[in-house]
């Protein structure tokens, strides 16, 4: 039996998850900070769930704040 090829999985569900994330995350600039794209919350997401790691790490890698990624990840 021929298995699918992992990039066409890994490109499904990333449309799927840009999909989920677009749709909840229309949130327009405000003046003291840059609303976080639906690009940037897909590649945290992914982030911590491919590594498992800890919000601090994930916070310090996109210079975004704990609280703000306890919303992203599901």
């Amino acid at each position: 039996m021929r298995q699918p090829c992992k990039t066409k999985v890994i490109q499904a569900a990333s449309r799927a998850l840009h999909t989920n994330i677009s749709s909840s995350s229309e949130s327009d600039n405000v003046t003291t900070r840059a609303a976080i794209t639906v690009q940037g919350r897909r590649l945290i997401t992914l982030r911590y769930l491919a590594t498992g790691d800890l919000y601090t790490s994930v916070q310090y890698l996109f210079s975004v704040s704990k609280q703000s990624i306890s919303t992203i990840v599901p």
